[in-house]
């Protein structure tokens, strides 16, 4: 059960201190949380980001493994 101080997420499920610590601020919301934790909101926003490039050492290694 959550008290006064705790926040349920809307995607996990979860109570959750309620806090910026884990929540992000959304002044519009009457306590002035957004609905989903900050770990969900990273989950959902994970696969917008781009894969990360490869380091010019890891090429430049796999070039000279293949040529060795």
């Amino acid at each position: 059960m959550s008290t006064a101080t705790e926040k349920v997420c809307t995607t996990c499920r979860e109570p959750w201190p309620a806090d910026t610590g884990f929540f992000r601020q959304l002044l519009k919301n009457p306590d002035g949380l957004a609905d989903q934790c900050n770990a969900c909101t990273r989950e959902r926003h994970r696969p917008r980001r781009l894969p990360p490039r490869p380091r010019a050492s890891d090429t430049l290694a796999s070039v000279w493994m293949t040529a060795a």
